[in-house]
Parts: structure tokens; sequence; C-alpha cells
């Protein structure tokens, strides 16, 4: 998008306001005269008043969510100020916050920056963010800065909050949601989503089943690596399918229980990467299935001083990914040359399993005392395996592979009972243990001040196990050790205690506005380098990561409650960095560790205005950043030759220095029983670096533009929307390796996609 393009759309948006505060002025008759309703969150696990939290939260309704149109995460990030979401795949990437996120990570273990939880279920996983389907959310809360004191390991960066539509043993009751589209360029979309909710004892037992599925199309064709020829149009499909099962029991005004399931499956076809004109090469079609299935009782019980709430989960994530290897396919044919084989296609087959069990049990005060508290105790158990293998097509004979590795290593490592033809087996598995204390306690000195001091005690030991075999692993300890025969695994153990403070004060300035002044801390779990044997110079174990962040907000309404201002100016403080710092010979290994220190700067803002134009909405959100390193390290260059020095003052990457969004919806009557309902928004992101040691390669910024426009009465909604109205070419992230007959390849998002989306109510 132009700059030109962005003048446009912020001039509108300006004017749309100051003819709006215009007519506020002239506005006589002021009962006429809407105000935006209260939000109520529960970030600071109680409930409370969005404006009265000393903390920066953006908050998406149910309504907002279908206005907006999304139909996971990824659909409202556009939307949120500080937020970025950038990746290839669906379910694979890193969500950053204020510029914080994972450098680097393996996917699926502990580790992660950016906590994500649905209702009291945490799913945050290292390098893997679940698309859970947005059907049925009553809200998503977006809490920006460190999370360590409520919400631990996982939260350094902050936390992303799903909140399930609860069961309603009052009322029976459904919806279903339906969507047919078409992308340009690619093919039909189909979305269908469905919930009801059944009382089963009245107000008592509830029961509410949700249902999801959705089928889009690819639009990327992707061209064989080899010889150029076409391998399959349109090959990032995704196909989603799955739901949400709560049964909620409440026999008295004391005690509730509630029992939930969610069940997602997916199967994507091949990378949201290409050139242009939407193609890339690959020697073979990647794929990556994704199941997860999860679990939760949370009981909650009210005692006469505290609420005593029990969460009680477990989830299991499993993916199975074929990943290309095409610039490998000359090295296997040149290895394989005297015997006569020659393979046009390597790949790498990998599985990925996490299981995970955790508990927490705490205690929130109630009543209406000048002292509030929350303290409570936290465990987790997490089970890890990565299972990968190198293979090629055609496949090279059983009989070669099983002579070479045997004559060469001892043959396969223990954890393969058959022979195998891949002509590497790797497996790397772990376990998890985490334990923490939490506590926060408040205290209102009178009507204007509070303070509120927490902390967080966090204990983690890790423990992982690593084997490989096979002839390319014999090649890679080779030149890692001169010999080649390495044991045939490898144990590590390793463990991080790390205690999380928060000070908050808050001032209200008037019933209308208040400030706050936080200082909190958050980090991100050490790690293992299991395979250090094969890297020389590697170490065993690195340290966690941590933040402090220093803020300063502003909540305010003004116009008689019709406009909201919020305004949040931070410095996070980043030690330790962990980023790849070695790579094996040919870079198929790397290895971890602590690299510096880095720093977030910036201001976020949102604005929400409710002018006396009957039906009339405007919203702004917008962020200003800069996050640079702090000082010079070493670290690999991806482009080969050796180690690249990093100087202080370079931009971390993955992270746009200016973001805006901007949206108006009007609603307006058609007929005594009908109204219509018209949506038009934009967003841009700045353009942001790749990678640390080559900072000159930039992801080009980019701007999208979407439009809904619609009709609806009290049991149905029928509406119709176009999704990148410019059709921009949207540029997430840049390769930094050119590949054969398309050249550079960028993460690409949608094209344009026009459609119609039908609601019914009952």
């Amino acid at each position: 998008m132009t700059a030109s393009r962005i003048l446009l759309f912020s001039t509108l948006f300006a004017m749309l306001m100051l003819v709006s505060w215009g007519a506020t002025a002239q506005e006589a008759d002021s009962e006429r005269q809407m105000v935006l309703e209260e939000v109520i969150v529960t970030a600071t696990k109680r409930e409370t008043s969005l404006q009265d939290t000393s903390e920066s939260i953006s908050v998406f309704s149910e309504r907002l969510i279908e206005d907006i149109g999304a139909q996971d995460f990824s659909g409202l990030v556009d939307h949120i100020a500080g937020v970025e979401y950038r990746t290839d795949t669906q379910g694979i990437g890193n969500v950053s916050i204020r510029g914080v996120a994972s450098l680097s990570s393996v996917g699926g273990s502990p580790g992660a920056a950016v906590g994500y939880y649905l209702d009291e279920l945490p799913l945050t996983m290292a390098g893997m963010f679940p698309d859970i389907q947005s059907f049925d959310i009553e809200r998503v809360e977006v809490l920006r800065g460190p999370q360590g004191t409520l919400y631990g390991e996982g939260s350094m960066a902050g936390t992303i909050r799903l909140i399930s539509a609860k069961p309603d043993p009052n009322a029976f009751s459904g919806k279903v949601d339906l969507t047919y589209s078409n992308t340009d360029g690619g093919g039909n979309n189909g979305m269908a989503n469905a919930v009801l909710n059944l009382p089963l004892i009245k107000d008592t037992l509830a029961l509410r089943v949700a249902g999801f599925y959705s089928d889009m199309s690819g639009y990327v064709d992707a061209i064989n690596w080899v010889d150029g020829s076409l391998l399959q149009k349109n090959s990032n499909t995704v196909d989603t399918k799955g739901g949400r099962i709560s049964l909620a029991w409440t026999p008295n005004d004391d005690l509730s229980v509630t029992g939930s399931v969610l069940l997602s499956y997916s199967e994507t076809g091949d990378f949201n990467t290409g050139n242009t004109e939407y193609q890339h090469a690959t020697s073979t079609l990647n794929y990556f299935d994704d199941d997860l299935e999860a679990f939760n009782l949370t009981i909650d019980y009210s005692l006469p001083f505290a609420d005593l709430v029990s969460s009680t989960s477990y989830f299991d994530r499993e993916t199975n990914a074929s990943l290309d290897q095409g610039d490998l396919v000359d090295i296997v044919n040149e290895i394989f040359e005297p015997t006569g084989i020659s393979v046009d296609a390597v790949f790498t087959p990998r599985d990925v399993d996490s299981e995970s069990f955790s508990q927490e049990i705490r205690l929130v005060s109630t009543g209406d005392g000048p002292w509030q508290w929350t303290t409570g105790v936290f465990y987790k158990q997490q089970d890890f395996r990565d299972f990968f293998t190198g293979a090629a097509n055609p496949s090279i004979p059983e009989e070669l592979v099983v002579a070479l590795s045997t004559f060469f290593t001892t043959n396969f490592p223990p954890f393969i009972t058959t022979p195998m033809t891949e002509t590497t087996v790797i497996l790397n598995e772990g376990t998890y243990d985490q334990i923490a204390a939490f506590g926060e306690v408040s205290y209102d000195f009178n009507d204007e001040f509070r303070l509120l001091v927490g902390g967080r005690l966090f204990r983690e030991d890790r423990d992982s196990t690593s084997a490989a075999g096979g002839l390319f692993t014999f090649l890679q300890g080779l030149f890692a050790t001169g010999e080649g025969f390495l044991p045939s695994s490898i144990t590590s153990k390793g463990s991080s205690t790390v205690f999380n403070p928060k000070v908050t004060l808050t001032y209200n300035v008037n019933d209308d506005s208040m400030m706050y002044g936080t200082v909190s801390q958050g980090f991100r779990s050490g790690g293992q380098n299991d395979f250090q044997a094969l890297i020389p110079g590697a170490v065993t174990d690195y340290d966690p990561e941590t933040l402090t962040n220093y803020e300063i907000g502003y909540k305010s309404a003004w116009l008689e409650n019709r406009l909201v201002l919020n305004v949040a100016a931070f410095y996070q403080d980043w030690k330790d960095l962990q980023a790849i710092v070695l790579e094996g010979p040919g870079g198929v290994f790397e290895s971890q560790d602590n690299v510096g220190d880095a720093h977030t700067m910036g201001i976020d803002v949102e604005l929400n205005y409710l002018p006396p134009i009957e039906g009339l909405v405007l919203s702004l959100s917008g962020t200003l950043l800069e996050a640079e390193t702090d000082e010079d390290f070493l670290l690999p260059d991806e482009f080969g030759g050796g180690q690249q020095i990093v100087p202080s003052g370079t931009r971390i990457p993955d992270v746009a220095e200016k973001q805006l969004s901007l949206s108006g919806q009007y609603n307006f009557p058609v007929t005594n029983n009908i109204d219509g309902f018209a949506r038009l928004s934009y967003s841009y992101s700045g353009d942001s670096t790749v990678n640390l040691t080559r900072p000159d390669l930039t992801t080009p910024s980019y701007s999208i533009a979407n439009a809904r426009i619609g009709i609806e009465a009290a049991n149905w909604q029928l509406s119709f929307f176009v999704d990148n109205l410019t059709d921009e070419f949207i540029t997430l992230r840049a390769s930094t390796f050119e590949q054969p007959f398309v050249g550079n390849v960028w993460a690409l998002g949608r094209p344009r996609t026009y459609g119609v989306n039908l609601r019914a109510f009952f």
C-alpha cells in the first residue's frame, strides 16, 4: 500500500471523526445519544471492568468477531495494537507482542514467548500456534506485556485468552453459520459451523455442543525444484474440522462444575510461500496434519471470604508433516552416484507429539474492602517427542541403506525394531516438570490510589534424550568429531528457578479516567541442545530469557461515555536472548544459546467512538515501536560463510515499527423488522527485517482493506464480504534464499476473497 493510500484512509477517518464531533456539539436531545457498553474482562482472574483494569488489554466480543468476519485468531491480528502473527502455514509460527517473540524454538517444546489459553486451558507451545476456531467464542482478550505473575512461563511478551460461550441451563438455543467464498487465482472456499445449547435440568445442568468445518482453497502453485514443471496448482489447501463440548453443573449458588472438551483436526497442503506470481519451488509437496485434543475440568466454590477455583487440564497435540529438502537433491545424488542411484526429491517426514497435564488451584478474595488478593499454586508436566527421518523419491533400496548404515554405524538406534529405508533416523524426546506459587495483593488507600504487589516463584526441571542413526548421521558425526561413530543416545538434564515480581500503582483521575504505572517481569524457559555431540563447540544447555516491562498507561472515557481512549507507553528490557548460535556441518543440526540483550519501546493507542450519528461506530488502534539489540554478538549467517557480527542497534526480526488499524461500521433500519449494516476496515503494517545477520533483507510493508455489508433480523443475518479488497500482494515474511525457476519467495497472505455468509439463530 502506497503512502498516498495510507493518507487517504487516515484522512477519511479523521474527517468522519471531525464531522461526528461537530454533530455532538449541536446535538440537543442527549437522551437519544447512545453510549459505549461497559466491557467486563477476567484477565486478572476476577471479573473487572476493562476501563478499571490497570493493564493494556484489547477485547473482542462475540458480536465484534462476527462483524469482522474472523474465523480464528489470525483474522483478528490486524485489528490489535502491537500484535503480529507471521507464518507460512496454519498452526506453525510465533505471535509477537510489542516486538517480543521466540527468536528460536523447537516446535512443540516449552519456551514460548506468548501464552495462549482457551478458558482455563493452557495451549501454549513454542513455535506451534494452534488456530482454534473463533466460532461460539464469547470474547477474546489480548494482554500486552509480561504476565509472569498470574500466567507464568510462556507469557513473557503477553497472553491471549479465548473465552468460550458457557452452557445455559435456562434456555434452549442454537446457531448455524454458513459461508461460501472464492479466492482470486485460487478456488472456492466453504465453512459450516453450528452450536446447540441444551438445558438438561432447569437452573442446574446444561450441555453445549459446537461443531466447525472449513475447506479453504489454495492459491500458490508448486513448481518442480528439479525441472520447473508444475507439480500441483493451488497446492496450499487447508481443511479443518472439530468441535467443543461443555457440560455445566450448578447444584447451588456456591458451587459450579464445568467440564469441557476441545477437538480440532486440520490437514494443510503446501506452504503459503510464493513469488509475485504465487509460485514456489519444491521437489515434493509439503503437508502438515495437526490433531489437537484437549480436556478441562473447572470447579468453582464460593467460600465466605474467597472463591476457590480448581482447574485440571490435559491436552495432546500430534502433528505429522513432510518438509521438502529439494536443495539436497544434488548432494544425495553425488553420494549415491557410485551405486547408480539417482533421486529427484528429498524430504523429511516429521512427527511431533506433545502431551501436557496441568493443575491450578487458586483463591480469589471477595468482598468490597480495600484489600483484594489472589493466590494459588500451579503444576504442569509436559512430555515431548520429535521423530523425523530423511527420505528420498524414488526410495533408496532398503538393502543398500541397511548395509551402509551397518557398515559405518551400529545400525539404527535402539528405538528402531525393524530396518527402514530412510537414510537418517532421529528421535528427540523429553519431560518438563513445572511447579509455581503465585499471588497478588492490592490495597485501596482511598478512592484515588491503589497499590498492587505480586510475584510468582517458578521451578522447572527438564530431562531429555536424543538418538540418531543412519548413513547421513554418520557423515554428520564424521565432520563433527573426525570419527563418525557417535553414541546411540544422548541424555541431558537442566533446571530453572525464576521469580517474577510485579508492582502497579493506579491513580483514578476522576470517574471517567485513570492512570497507572507498572513494573512487571516475565520469562521464557531455558533448554537443552540434545545433539551437541554433532555440533563442534555447542553447549549442553542454556538459560531462560527474561523481560522487565516499565509501563505507563492512561484510560479514559469522554463525551458522556461515547468515546473511549486508551494509551500505553512502555520500555521493555529483554535479557539473555535465546538464538541459534552454531550450526552443524551442512546446517543439518543447530545449537541454541543466550547471546545478549535487547529492548523494545513504544506506544499503543486504542480509540472507540460512538458519535451521535445514530448507528455509526468508529475505531482506531495503532502502535509505534522500536525493537533493537543492545550489544554486539556473533551468529551464524543463514547464507553460509561462518559467523557474522550482529552489532548493537540491529532491528529485531519480524517486527514492524508502525502499525495502524481503522474501521467504521454503520447500522441502519431497512424495515420495521429488518436492519442493515455496512463495515469498512483498513490495516497497515510497516516493513520488517528477516534475520539478525542480514538486517538489509526486509519484508515490505503491507496493508489490507476489508468490506462487509448485509441485513439482519431477530433470528437471521445475511452478509456479503470482500477481504483484501484491493487485492494487495501481502508479504508476511521474506525468504533468505532464492529458489530455482521462481526466484525470491515470501510467506504470503490470501489474495482478494469475496463471499456470502448466512447466520440463523433459534
